[in-house]
């Protein structure tokens, strides 16, 4: 009996993973890459704090230490809370406080992200991360507002405020989802106090140490801490957004049109430059985002390695596989911005 295209694609990646020797986790590689990032975060913090250098380059050195945050994301958090990073279950939960760490809060992301955007990739009412309105239109199925005609135009300064609105709106409105019945809360209590000691913790050590300890004024502090999360909050947008809003992608009105789980995840994704080396260990492989959805079970490491198994089957069966260069996935997302700017669409 022939094959469908996702029984191939499993023994295929069954294979592959018959030959590594730490499996579908981080390999030593990885290890290193999380220390060393810990490490710069810690030390870029104390650097900025008290090294004595120019208000200018101080100013660079925040905006370098709020990347460095990010990568955490990254390369640590991001595949800790999909279970990926390690094979210990409590290793994957200590790694997923990095969010916490940096302000955010992995247990909100575990519901945004892991079990509403993957399982329902671009089904409207479901996938949380369309669910942009009003401050823009990614989705053909959401409504239509008379800002959206510049959207195309107005889009950086959307993405610039991405990292605030994560850790200050977007966390707390995921904990305030509907409780479900014979439920007192929306959230279990742990994590409530986990939310609010983990951000009353980030707030101490980016404003109280460095105004009452390391005594720099307070107006110097609020600019370091809007720049770097609007420089953060820009990569973030052009890390996610391109993934899935594209001009080839598909979107889905309700969960009814649904498709099969790896048809479905082929036609709204798509791999940015996956062979790149420097591109994917910077993003935690996050540019290769088909395999990704495919197997969010997986380390990032593996993903290049999984995108060209991938290709090659969706080649075989006549598949659509989305592959771009960084440029064009800008580009590409810009003109889907342009295209839902016109009430017709």
């Amino acid at each position: 009996m022939p094959q469908t295209f996702s029984d191939s694609l499993t023994l295929a990646v069954q294979a592959y993973f018959k030959q590594q020797k730490n499996g579908k986790y981080a390999t030593p590689l990885v290890w290193w890459k999380a220390i060393g990032l810990l490490l710069s975060f810690f030390g870029l913090y104390f650097l900025v704090l008290f090294a004595e250098m120019p208000l200018a380059v101080r100013y660079v050195m925040v905006i370098v230490w709020g990347l460095n945050a990010l990568l955490l994301i990254f390369n640590i958090g991001h595949d800790a809370v999909h279970g990926s990073f390690s094979r210990y279950a409590w290793v994957n939960q200590w790694l997923a406080y990095s969010f916490n760490l940096v302000g955010a809060n992995a247990y909100s992301w575990k519901l945004k992200h892991n079990d509403a955007h993957h399982l329902y990739t671009n089904i409207e009412g479901k996938d949380h991360d369309i669910e942009v309105d009003p401050l823009l239109r990614v989705s053909p199925h959401s409504p239509y507002r008379w800002h959206f005609r510049w959207q195309h135009w107005y889009w950086p300064l959307i993405y610039a405020a991405f990292s605030l609105l994560i850790i200050f709106v977007v966390d707390v409105m995921i904990f305030l989802q509907e409780k479900q019945p014979q439920q007192r809360f929306a959230q279990p209590i742990k994590e409530w106090f986990i939310l609010i000691f983990s951000k009353i913790f980030y707030l101490f050590y980016v404003f109280w140490i460095p105004i009452y300890v390391a005594g720099v004024e307070w107006q110097t502090v609020l600019i370091a801490f809007f720049s770097y999360h609007f420089v953060n909050g820009l990569m973030i947008g052009l890390v996610f957004q391109p993934s899935h809003y594209f001009m080839e992608s598909t979107f889905y009105q309700d969960e009814s049109e649904k498709q099969a789980w790896h048809l479905h995840q082929l036609s709204t994704t798509v791999d940015i430059a996956p062979q790149n080396p420097w591109l994917s260990q910077l993003l935690g492989s996050l540019n290769a985002n088909v395999p990704h959805h495919l197997y969010p079970k997986v380390c990032h490491i593996h993903y290049p390695h999984l995108s060209e198994i991938i290709q090659e089957k969706a080649r075989e069966y006549q598949l659509p596989y989305h592959r771009k260069s960084p440029q064009e996935a800008v580009k590409s997302h810009i003109n889907w911005l342009h295209y839902l700017s016109k009430p017709s669409t």
